[in-house]
């Protein structure tokens, strides 16, 4: 499986089938998990490590674990006893090859080359679809996160990012992260501090948060921050 693939892919999905953010943390935790098993198949982890991996409680693991699973993000089982539950992630970034090997096995009487032309110009169709969607689509602020340079989105950091969006909104935390990149201070810790400044807050409705507000300036003494 491959990493920047699956988190690709999984961003897309959240686009047309969306998760709370505490499956979002709990989807990160559990790849962390599979990669460092060499990406097995099935693999199985204990809760206690899955609530310090994604910052959750042992009931939301259990909640987030549901909504997974419900959507079609991973497949697991309960054991009995002490014993750990088995988890399989779903690979979102289905190839081209894997899905024309499926066709061609199940259209026994059909030639080869037929398969092979109707499947391409299925993808190729699928993808012009998917990239208009892209375009029209705003962007969200966890893959803006990734691709502007704030660093590597891992559970926890996912997780306070999620708790900005559940507290302020997702257009204004994506109008600061934009206000932050603009200043050169690629940070959450900016970013909260822009949102939670009262002179910073645009009337509801406004989607153009940032553009003519007053900025927090930076300084290497964080304590002047106003939180």
């Amino acid at each position: 499986m491959n990493y920047i693939k699956l988190l690709n892919a999984f961003y897309d999905r959240l686009e047309t089938n969306p998760l709370s953010t505490s499956a979002i943390a709990l989807w990160h935790a559990l790849v962390h998990v599979n990669n460092k098993t060499g990406w097995r198949n099935e693999f199985s982890v204990a809760v206690s490590v899955l609530r310090i991996k994604s910052g959750l409680s042992e009931k939301s693991v259990t909640n987030a674990r549901n909504e997974l699973n419900l959507k079609g993000y991973l497949e697991y089982k309960s054991r009995k006893g002490n014993q750990s539950a088995l988890y399989q992630l779903i690979d979102l970034s289905v190839t081209v090859t894997d899905k024309l090997a499926d066709s061609v096995s199940g259209n026994g009487s059909d030639s080869p080359s037929d398969n092979t032309s109707a499947l391409l110009n299925e993808t190729k169709l699928n993808e012009t679809k998917e990239d208009d969607d892209k375009t029209r689509a705003p962007i969200n602020p966890f893959r803006f996160f990734e691709q502007e340079g704030f660093g590597t989105l891992s559970s926890f950091v996912g997780e306070q990012l999620g708790d900005l969006v559940d507290s302020f909104g997702e257009d204004r935390v994506l109008a600061a992260m934009k206000e932050a990149v603009l200043n050169g201070a690629r940070n959450l810790k900016y970013v909260r501090a822009i949102l939670n400044n009262p002179n910073s807050r645009k009337p509801k409705g406004a989607r153009s948060y940032g553009a003519h507000q007053p900025v927090p300036q930076k300084s290497n003494d964080t304590s002047g921050i106003s939180w």
